[in-house]
């Protein structure tokens, strides 16, 4: 669908052209007529060239309506082509390097926990130290080593009240 809209796009925009360089009044050079089209289409009017006959802006109406609606379209849709584009190579880039990188042991093997550590690093919210202070944290209240905490492993990380 984009892309008949976009071919769209292109026959207004010829038709344009076509029309202010051979409507009667116009007068318009197949240049001027480019320039205006183009002028419009993206909004910025400078004025030196215009239509002069009633019918000339009666179609300008118009086309501006459905031209600048096709040019933004165009946009969007070229737009996330390459938004597109380069998230296929931002994933294309988990090489096995990375993945070594990202595996806290070594192995490779990335895990929900390696990936979040990673990520929360690569995207500047923490740096390394930070999340080695708060897993030595976690490690020091998980007394049993259980892997997880409970209510009285929290109790010993609140300050003690001195009386």
């Amino acid at each position: 669908m984009p892309q008949q809209l976009g071919l769209c796009g292109h026959w207004w925009r010829l038709w344009r052209v076509a029309f202010y360089a051979s409507y009667p009044g116009e007068q318009k050079t197949l240049w001027e007529a480019f320039y205006f089209s183009l002028q419009t289409l993206t909004t910025v009017g400078f004025g030196d060239v215009y239509p002069v006959t009633r019918g000339g802006r009666a179609f300008a109406t118009v086309w501006m309506l459905l031209g600048v609606t096709a040019a933004a379209n165009t946009i969007v849709t070229l737009t996330d082509a390459i938004l597109k584009y380069r998230k296929e190579l931002k994933a294309d880039n988990l090489s096995k390097e990375l993945l070594l990188q990202m595996s806290r042991d070594g192995s490779g093997k990335v895990q929900k926990m390696d990936f979040l550590c990673y990520e929360l690093v690569r995207r500047g919210l923490c740096d390394s130290d930070d999340l080695s202070d708060i897993l030595n944290l976690f490690l020091q209240l998980d007394h049993e080593g259980a892997g997880f905490l409970r209510a009285e492993d929290l109790c010993n990380m609140r300050p003690k009240r001195s009386a």
